[in-house]
């Protein structure tokens, strides 16, 4: 009899499966066919684009001129212009700006017939051409705005008579 357990164990041994070269998934485990799109960063849920902006822009035939353009949350800007020649200043414009349709750009929306688009780096402005696209300028020409800090920008607002 002890011999006939010990051969029966023998052969249930033996007649085990091998092992399977892809077993199931633990239930622990989960399968999914949905596919995750990563969202590429855009300049307006990427950068910290609002705040004040200053420096001097070029355009055509004009003279250059010394900008300063403060961008609100609320999707108003304001707009200073001072010529570098005569020493005079613009009127201020205010309006709403923006995004472009890949959402790189703002667009000033009440600005007609001048540069209105300006590409949103990290700290900067670039001005656009009329037609959206950067500008091929000439040697000392100028096109970016670089952002102040937040002290700079007080400093600037209070030499001036600007009301919020």
């Amino acid at each position: 009899m002890k011999y006939i357990l010990i051969a029966l164990i023998f052969i249930t041994g033996c007649s085990r499966k091998p092992k399977d070269a892809n077993p199931p998934l633990a239930p622990t485990e989960i399968v999914t066919d949905t596919v995750v799109q990563k969202k590429i960063p855009k300049a307006n849920n990427s950068l910290k684009y609002l705040g004040t902006y200053k420096g001097q822009l070029s355009c055509g035939d004009c003279p250059d001129f010394e900008a300063l353009l403060e961008l609100a949350e609320d999707f108003t800007y304001t707009l200073t212009r001072k010529n570098t020649v005569k020493n005079g200043v613009a009127p201020e414009q205010k309006g709403t700006y923006s995004w472009n349709k890949s959402e790189t750009a703002i667009i000033l929306n009440n600005i007609k017939g001048a540069p209105n688009q300006y590409f949103v780096g990290e700290n900067t402005l670039t001005q656009l051409g009329l037609d959206g696209k950067m500008v091929q300028g000439k040697p000392g020409k100028t096109f970016v705005l670089k952002k102040l800090t937040d002290a700079e920008a007080q400093q600037t607002d209070a030499g001036q008579t600007r009301t919020r």
